[in-house]
């Protein structure tokens, strides 16, 4: 994954060889603190993606309460 750092203010734009999805989704984000701090943050996801993302956030929840079943039941 390329990360472009912009240091001149100007817009970062996507790069030409950057394939995308027909049904991409796109956010962006800029955060201004005073005159001199900016921050911009920018995300793509298909829904595939989102598909994957929640698989394995369920995947994390799943393991995570049977790890805690298990320390409960060894305390007894």
């Amino acid at each position: 994954m390329a990360t472009d750092v912009v240091t001149t203010g100007a817009p970062v734009e996507a790069h030409p060889d950057t394939a995308t999805h027909p049904e991409e989704m796109r956010a962006s984000y800029e955060l201004r603190l005073g005159e001199r701090v900016s921050l911009r943050a920018t995300a793509r996801i298909t829904p595939a993606g989102v598909i994957c993302v929640g698989l394995a956030a369920a995947a994390i929840t799943l393991a995570a309460c049977f790890g805690a079943a298990l320390i409960r039941r060894a305390g007894r």
